[in-house]
């Protein structure tokens, strides 16, 4: 199809208005709906923490009160039941801290920050907020602040990182080869 030439300038002028009106209109949803994500990522952190604290500020999470329902529940008891009650209990800070720093790192790739700078980010910040949780844990009756837990939640936080970030690199990878 042959461009028309218009036969004035107004022609000209109306064209250019509209294509300037649709990209602007665009960009405006886009980044309308950017906002709406990055509101979405922050409130999900946040929830997250907030789910962290109720967990480790609540009685019911204490040594004592996690190995009675373990327990409980498996009908375990003695030496088994205070092995079983350390692992799940270190797992448990696995999952909810190594949780929260792919939460951050995806957050944080949203705003365009590059991968190795979100890694670094997602890994301080949840690094810290395991020590502030930590310390939050000298007022409540029946807990022990570790500085040993503070080092789970870093190595924690660090390898479930690096596990999504090679688990990606190998999907791609993957992703890519098959499709040669």
């Amino acid at each position: 199809m042959r461009h028309q030439p218009y036969k004035n300038q107004a022609d000209s002028e109306e064209f250019y208005e509209e294509v300037y009106e649709e990209i602007y209109d665009h960009r405006r949803r886009h980044r309308a709906s950017h906002r709406g994500v990055l509101w979405l990522g922050w409130g999900m952190v946040i929830f997250w923490c907030a789910i962290i604290f109720i967990v480790t500020a609540s009685p019911e999470g204490t040594p004592e009160a996690t190995r009675l329902w373990l327990a409980q529940t498996f009908g375990i008891d003695g030496s088994l039941a205070y092995s079983l009650n350390w692992s799940f209990r270190k797992l448990t800070h696995l999952l909810l801290f190594g949780g929260l720093a792919v939460l951050i790192y995806f957050l944080l790739r949203q705003v365009k920050v590059s991968g190795g700078v979100a890694f670094i980010v997602a890994w301080l910040i949840t690094t810290i907020y395991g020590a502030i949780n930590e310390w939050c844990q000298l007022y409540v009756p029946g807990q022990d602040p570790l500085v040993a837990d503070v080092i789970l939640v870093a190595l924690g936080a660090l390898t479930v990182l690096l596990t999504m970030v090679f688990g990606l690199q190998a999907y791609c990878w993957i992703k890519e080869r098959n499709s040669l």
